[in-house]
């Protein structure tokens, strides 16, 4: 079991120690706190742990839940003990990595991250639903002659666009982006940001298509074409949905993309889990793994899903999880705000559905439903200092939006 250690901090007033009680009891909560946002780019810190080296510490703040945390300094994981929270060991190619939470997403120093996904993007990679763990026989007689293999978890096909959309900024928005966040820009900034993904050993822009107007990225999207069938690779096909027909979804900006037949049970599970959505006037994001494509006779490539997943989006591609939320997303637009909505979430019990950025108040949660114990955590974390729609007890009016404090971009409150 990992165990957190004291950590000494260091300031030009001179050096304390804080017990791993002070860090972790609820009963100082607050007062870490105020150490932390006080120390915060100010001081030096140091983990009490028994390892080797320096052990240096920093304070990071999460705009996304308004906390400051405690992270060790990339490539420093080894100098700690190995029972200590903040110990990493450096993987198989000596590169240092990070990995979330929930350890589906891996980092590494050089800014790459590794994913695996539930179906492999070659075809013979197919994942076991249930693989964190398997127990094999070691072929040499020496020990038990059993071994555990612990597997990577696969990401979610939803968690993989949401992935995406983080890293490639769509999730954020500025009022300067008015006008200029066409269909054709997504794809550029999708296109970089999966360039910079691993799924499995396979670069996830080279199966990446995306619906697209634009003539060089649709002769893009036929090389990627050749380049799976040739490979025997599966594709990831994103574009805004315009209805299935029989056993064929219909997408936007599809001169580029294959024809995708989808199966009668798939699809019936789709709208069991997205019935609202479907009949919404959404504008509706939607994902799909297939099969290898296959050129047909026609001269188009045809393909079959094998997995599908739905993101309602706002017309300038702000995810949102309901109707109310989309309505908080164009208000914001409309008044010019700077914000952003977290998608990806870890282990966090505090997950705000919008984060100003132009605000000294960020968080900004919709309630759709009972508040109960949620509405009692962010009072007690945030006190007045946070925003909140009661859709059941005021459903036709949005509160109005904290006061901005700030034009110039969100960087003046990423700090």
């Amino acid at each position: 079991m990992l165990k957190r250690y004291p950590v000494k901090v260091r300031t030009p007033k001179g050096e304390k120690i804080y017990s791993a009680e002070f860090q972790t009891s609820p009963k100082y909560a607050r007062a870490w706190r105020k150490v932390l946002e006080r120390c915060y780019k100010k001081a030096i810190l140091y983990c009490c742990c028994p390892g080797r080296g320096e052990k240096k510490l920093y304070i990071r703040y999460v705009s996304d839940t308004d906390t400051y945390i405690v992270a060790r300094y990339p490539g420093t994981g080894r100098e700690h003990a190995r029972d200590c929270v903040y110990y990493q060991a450096e993987s198989s190619s000596g590169a240092i990595t990070r990995t979330d939470a929930r350890g589906i997403i891996e980092e590494t120093s050089s800014g790459l991250i590794r994913v695996k996904t539930v179906i492999g993007i070659r075809k013979r990679d197919t994942v076991p639903k249930r693989s964190e763990e398997r127990t094999e026989r070691k072929s040499k007689p020496r020990g038990t002659g059993l071994r555990v293999v612990r597997r990577k978890p696969a990401i979610s096909l939803l968690n993989l666009v949401y992935l995406l959309w983080e890293r490639a900024g769509l999730n954020r928005w500025h009022p300067n982006m008015e006008g200029k966040r066409n269909i054709n820009t997504v794809y550029a900034l999708l296109e970089n940001a999966a360039g910079k993904v691993m799924a499995g050993r396979e670069v996830l822009s080279r199966v990446l298509l995306i619906g697209t107007q634009s003539r060089f990225q649709e002769n893009l999207n036929r090389q990627k074409l050749e380049y799976a069938e040739k490979n025997n690779r599966r594709l990831i096909v994103l574009s805004l949905l315009e209805g299935v027909k029989g056993n064929r979804i219909f997408l936007k900006y599809s001169n580029s993309l294959p024809e995708i037949r989808i199966e009668s049970s798939l699809w019936e599970r789709m709208r069991e889990e997205h019935g609202v959505v479907l009949k919404s006037k959404y504008n509706i994001l939607v994902a799909i793994q297939t099969d290898p494509p296959v050129h047909g006779k026609n001269g188009r490539y045809f393909t079959v899903a094998r997995d599908i997943t739905l993101v309602p989006v706002s017309e300038n591609w702000i995810p949102v999880n309901s109707v109310y939320e989309l309505m908080v997303a164009e208000k914001l637009m409309r008044e010019g705000r700077i914000f952003k909505k977290p998608l990806l979430r870890e282990n966090q019990k505090i997950f705000s559905d919008f984060v100003l950025l132009d605000s000294l108040v960020k968080i900004m949660k919709v309630f759709d439903g009972k508040k109960g114990d949620e509405f009692r955590l962010y009072n007690s974390r945030y006190g007045s200092n946070w925003w909140y729609w009661d859709v059941i007890k005021n459903p036709d009016k949005i509160p109005s939006f904290p006061p901005r404090i700030c034009k110039s971009g969100w960087k003046d409150q990423e700090r």
